[in-house]
């Protein structure tokens, strides 16, 4: 009860060897799974996956708990039958901390109704501009899986691309913080605009934290290929401020009052880097600039 999730791709998708339908094993974990009158765990068919076509029986979580909220139905259903009794993993809630507001967000939006561009994720947006707009907060944070700025040499995904419209309303409400994972690397970007242009004034930190055990990703600051928004292939170079593919390890962020401080420490390098230093530290201070509707 201590982890306040927020869910990734294989959470939510069939892919890399993961099956993760639409959820239903997150929700299961966290908020956790109904059973039947004999005593037997509740389970759903879900037919016709949009990532393998493939029949998977699941466990039927609870509509509501750590993970936020989980609809019993009105999902993809079948191809032949889209919605109908299969869930739809919401998942996003907001909850404050000393003078913090901290949101959890879920981008996992491919096999969600309407995809990436429809109605699930408009529903979203409409309840994030109507969760800051209520936040009186001293300082703001957001944390969701895949980054809309990436610091390692990779295709831009529509997930990441979504966000940028999550950005749009930080920024537009004065949010100090976003997290993310995906790329298995560790990266620090200076404050940003939804734009990526620098904004030392009300611009918005993102760090990438993907460092927990998988294959780790090499950071590139210069190649056209990078997936920026801007289109510029200098752009980590001018705005990624840390970052190593070479480490494995953990952040740990330190939430003050009009302020936040930062502390990545490598655990173990890769065994593939046999040359330059053995461990890998960074450290910070920011400030939080307040959201635009303060006390």
């Amino acid at each position: 009860m201590i982890t306040r999730p927020s869910p990734g791709n294989h959470e939510f998708y069939v892919e890399h060897g993961a099956i993760g339908v639409a959820g239903y094993g997150y929700f299961s974990y966290f908020d956790g799974v109904q059973h039947n009158a004999d005593g037997t765990v509740m389970t759903a068919t879900i037919a016709g996956n949009p990532d393998t076509g493939g029949t998977f029986t699941q466990p039927v979580p609870f509509s509501d708990g750590q993970a936020g909220h989980f609809e019993q139905t009105g999902g993809l259903g079948t191809n032949s039958a889209p919605g109908g009794q299969i869930g739809v993993g919401n998942g996003w809630y907001s909850y404050n901390l000393g003078s913090w507001h901290l949101i959890s967000l879920n981008i996992e939006c491919e096999t969600q109704p309407g995809g990436c561009t429809g109605a699930w994720i408009a529903s979203e947006l409409q309840w994030l501009k109507k969760d800051l707009a209520a936040n009186h907060s001293a300082c703001t944070l957001a944390y969701w899986h895949q980054p809309t700025f990436i610091p390692a040499n990779s295709i831009a995904v529509p997930e990441g691309t979504t966000a940028k419209a999550f950005w749009q309303l930080l920024y537009q409400y004065g949010a100090d913080v976003v997290l993310n994972g995906h790329d298995h690397l560790y990266g620090r970007y200076r404050p940003l605009d939804p734009s990526g242009n620098y904004d030392p004034k009300k611009g918005i930190r993102e760090f990438v934290v993907g460092t927990g055990g998988e294959t780790l990703d090499a950071v590139v600051t210069t190649n056209t290929t990078t997936a920026d928004p801007t289109g510029n292939p200098n752009f980590n170079k001018e705005n990624l401020e840390a970052a190593t593919g070479e480490f494995w390890g953990v952040m740990g962020l330190t939430l003050n009052q009009n302020s936040y401080a930062w502390d990545f420490e490598s655990a173990l390098k890769d065994p593939a880097q046999t040359t330059g230093p053995d461990s890998y530290s960074d450290k910070g201070v920011g400030s939080c600039h307040g959201p635009v509707n303060r006390w």
